[in-house]
Parts: C-alpha cells; sequence; structure tokens
C-alpha cells in the first residue's frame, strides 16, 4: 500500500486495487513504460489511473511508473531496459516447452512455498521463461 499526494488530494493505491481493476481491461498500445500485471504489459498510466478512476491527463507516466514500482510491479523502461518481453497477444517466438517449463515451476513453488503471494509466483515464472528465451 502507498500514501501519496497527487494534485493536492492525499490517495491510497495498494497492488490488490491496481489487480483487481485490470483483471477484465485490454492493454491499451505500449509506448517506452510499462508495466507486469496478470501476464501482460500495460502502459504505466492505464495501469495507475484506471484503480484510482482518473485519466490519462491527470498524471504523467514518469508518476505512475514510480508508484507502480513503489508497490512492487515489475516494471520496464524501454529506453533504459532494452527491448521488452512479449507485448499481451504475442509469443515472439518462446517455444512451448518454454513456456511450460516455467509453468511447471510456478506451480512446484506455489506448491512447495505455503504464503507465497500470487504476485511473487507470477514474477518468478516470468523471470524464468525471459531467462529461457535468451
Amino acid at each position: 500500500m502507498i500514501h501519496f499526494v497527487h494534485q493536492g488530494s492525499t490517495l491510497t493505491l495498494t497492488r490488490q486495487q491496481v489487480e483487481d481493476s485490470l483483471r477484465h481491461v485490454h492493454p491499451a498500445p505500449l509506448h517506452d513504460l510499462a508495466v507486469w500485471v496478470h501476464a501482460r504489459w500495460f502502459p504505466v498510466k492505464q495501469a495507475f489511473v484506471t484503480p484510482l478512476g482518473m485519466t490519462n491527463r491527470d498524471t504523467n507516466s514518469r508518476v505512475a511508473y514510480r508508484h507502480l514500482k513503489n508497490l512492487g510491479f515489475p516494471v520496464h523502461d524501454a529506453k533504459v531496459d532494452g527491448p521488452r518481453p512479449p507485448a499481451p497477444g504475442t509469443t515472439h517466438g518462446v517455444p512451448d516447452a518454454h513456456r511450460e517449463l516455467a509453468l511447471t515451476l510456478a506451480v512446484t513453488l506455489r506448491q512447495r512455498t505455503p504464503g507465497i503471494a500470487r504476485q511473487d509466483v507470477v514474477a518468478v515464472a516470468t523471470t524464468f521463461l525471459q531467462w529461457l528465451d535468451s
């Protein structure tokens, strides 16, 4: 949970709010800054303003990036980090065997680590899949 002042108002935002608000939302087109939520890349502004009921005009991408990173979401800056892992709906040649290995790792981690957070399992599986694909 984070607390911050935005345009003169004190706001609170949680990981759960972000996840819940994006559960059935299709990601907008990506630019330089993205955040990984529900195994999909979202523009940081979309992921930040959606749970807060704002519009993209109400903030800037760097503010959104910083707050989402502070909530523990994996974020990506294409200008700094280089090419982004696959965008939503694309595979970029990731073999099915690699996806299966990453999923197996996630399931095993979840079974053997009581109390581990879902987002931590997804982050580990995603990192493993990226490693396999490199």
